[in-house]
């Protein structure tokens, strides 16, 4: 019992001080983030003012670049309507496949905190190059939620290339007094509970801790009443995964019993830690800490720019406002009595100095500034003059389009490689958590998932592909295929509507597309509630949208039948059925239909013998003449 104690006592000592060489090793990583933050959001004050009330101004170009990629990258996730595709690895589960996605679709959107967490994950990457996210089934709500952690709250050993392999990850918590008590899983103790909060009150024995080790918000709480906790995913020679929650002030004090990972599923039967990290890029340098975000590369730049404008408005402050000189050999009596303004007259002696222009040199410093960093992150500004001074040409906005989407395509697939991941591990959590929740939501009808559906195996990804973001180029590419092979013989019809429907918005699939034999059922059911309207002598128009050919077929077929029943057709009713007759054959016309010729020959005889069954008979009388009046 004593030897294994100590054993662990070694342990604990050996992962404390691997988690402590980690936040040592990343400090200087841990103060460029501080200053990407403050860059961003101008928190950084100009070094020196050459007066008092000099202009500190920020050019902002930083948020400005966040706020213009933000949109991309949410495309990535919502442009194709359902996240994620299923394809299963068994041949008889493709009719099972779309149900899955659905299924997963709704409870990752409808039933978790995914959308709220991913944009906030998104802003992190776009800022410091990188941020964690956080998969887990959250066992008091019973539901999958996610968390997109800040970057610096997650530490892993130096070298580690992906989180979900690290040699151990720890998180950092933060919470207030209150937050931990309703935790019931945490130690409760009071005298514990003191020690925890702020800087700790010293360990067991009543040593004070050394102050060299004390970083607020990681090693110990930013004010007296926050509490600091590390859990820690540990993993053995085995593979078997550990969670120990500890405090950084007692380390060797357990806050939460120490438990195995509850998922088995999945990505997890390999060993993964339930964290992926979205980055921006992927370099050379396979470290979670390499990859730089916007304010990393847009800060020379912006600090360039934020110079410039401090000069112009320098500028304005001493040449803005009128100023005077006093002629030679004149004297102002008092300059305390002096007072411009409208009306004023000046006194004798006095004339206005004209201010020298701002600099051109200024202007053109900036705009080159804002053109560098836009090449930089290839996120190109076509209302910026071009570099000989006049508007950008259709030539050059086309030149520059092409080389920047290869870069936009790039940063696509490297965030759905991270996206991909995030997907894996919901599914894998959803599958053993959520067999109880097959129900769900698909276009506005209650649907449901089959158990058997969770069992098979299925290679999931992001669905769509890295240039669907742009809606609009991509209703125009569907929009060009639909018009180039359209009536082809080597092209399934049905699947090209399709295609285009879902392009213009997702959903209108399901509520517009029918099949070609429904469709041919239902213009033939049309038609024949028509006919008898006719024979009940009530006029039938002809709808723009009819199959004007289904209809005359119909037609066609009716006709033959009737002539052989009794009574015999009346011509009012020949009359409607031949009106409605040249509707439909005027409907093809304007409609420039291919087989209106061939409609027009066939539908001929009928249209005749209809005409000659609506004209009434000619009596076989001589009208009178009618007297002529007398001549007066």
């Amino acid at each position: 019992m004593g030897a294994s104690f100590r054993e662990d006592r070694c342990l604990m000592d050996e992962l404390e001080q691997s988690i402590r060489r980690a936040i040592k090793d990343r400090s200087e990583w841990e103060v460029k983030q501080q200053t990407w933050y403050q860059l961003r959001h101008g928190l950084i004050p100009r070094k020196s003012k050459p007066y008092p009330g000099a202009p500190d101004q920020k050019a902002r170009l930083i948020d400005a670049s966040i706020d213009k990629h933000k949109p991309f990258y949410v495309q990535q996730i919502y442009a194709m309507g359902q996240i994620a595709q299923f394809v299963p690895l068994q041949p008889d589960g493709m009719d099972e496949a779309a149900t899955v996605a659905a299924w997963f679709d709704y409870m990752v959107k409808q039933r978790t905190n995914f959308e709220r967490e991913a944009i906030c994950a998104i802003d992190h990457l776009l800022q410091g190059g990188l941020c964690p996210v956080k998969v887990y089934w959250n066992a008091t709500t019973k539901r999958l939620e996610f968390d997109a952690c800040d970057p610096q709250l997650v530490i892993v050993p130096k070298g580690t290339e992906e989180l979900h392999r690290a040699d151990f990850l720890t998180h950092v918590l933060r919470m207030s007094e209150a937050q931990y008590r309703r935790n019931k899983t945490y130690n409760q103790d009071d005298e514990l509970i003191k020690r925890l909060k702020g800087r700790g009150t010293g360990t067991a024995d009543g040593q004070s801790h050394d102050e060299s080790l004390l970083r607020a918000g990681l090693t110990c709480g930013r004010d007296d009443n926050e509490i600091v906790l590390w859990e820690t995913c540990t993993r053995d020679s085995s593979g078997k995964i550990t969670v120990k929650t500890r405090s950084p002030l007692i380390f060797d004090e357990q806050v939460r019993e120490d438990f195995g990972l509850p998922y088995s599923e999945g990505v997890f039967a390999e060993g993964w830690f339930p964290f992926v990290a979205w980055r921006g890029e992927i370099i050379s340098d396979k470290d979670y800490y390499a990859p730089r975000g916007q304010a990393e590369i847009l800060a020379p730049h912006e600090v360039g720019m934020s110079k410039a404008w401090n000069y112009i408005l320098e500028h304005m402050d001493f040449h803005s406002r009128p100023m005077f000189e006093l002629e030679k050999g004149a004297t102002m009596p008092n300059m305390a009595n002096f007072r411009n303004g409208p009306g004023s007259i000046m006194p004798e002696g006095l004339k206005a100095v004209h201010a020298p222009p701002i600099p051109p040199a200024l202007f053109e410093e900036r705009n080159f500034i804002r053109q560098m960093a836009e090449y930089r992150i290839q996120a190109p500004d076509f209302g910026v003059m071009s570099d000989n001074g006049g508007k950008r040409t259709a030539t050059e906005i086309s030149a520059i389009s092409g080389q920047t989407g290869q870069g936009v395509d790039l940063r696509a697939r490297i965030f759905r490689l991270d996206l991909g991941d995030t997907y894996r591990m919901a599914w894998a959590i959803l599958k053993e958590k959520a067999r109880d929740s097959l129900t769900f939501v698909l276009d506005g009808e209650i649907s449901s998932l089959g158990p058997e559906a969770l069992s098979r195996t299925y290679e999931i990804s992001p669905n769509g592909s890295a240039e669907t973001w742009n809606k609009n180029e991509r209703f125009a590419k569907a929009q060009a295929r639909f018009g180039a092979l359209q009536n082809n013989p080597y092209v399934k019809q049905g699947e090209l509507v399709k295609d285009l429907l879902s392009a213009d918005e997702s959903g209108t699939v399901k509520r517009l597309y029918q099949e070609p034999e429904q469709a041919n059922a239902s213009e033939r059911e049309e038609q024949n509630i028509e006919l008898v309207l006719m024979t009940n002598r009530f006029a039938a128009s002809v709808d723009p949208t009819d199959d004007d050919p289904v209809h005359l077929d119909v037609i066609y077929e009716w006709f033959p039948v009737r002539m052989q029943e009794q009574p015999p057709l009346d011509p009012i009713t020949a009359r409607l059925v031949f009106e409605h007759v040249q509707g439909h054959g005027e409907g093809m016309r304007t409609k420039k239909h291919p087989m209106l010729r061939a409609y027009d020959q066939k539908m001929k005889p009928i249209s005749a013998a209809l005409m000659q069954i609506a004209q009434p008979p000619q009596p076989n009388v001589v009208p009178m003449e009618q007297p002529q009046e007398a001549l007066v």
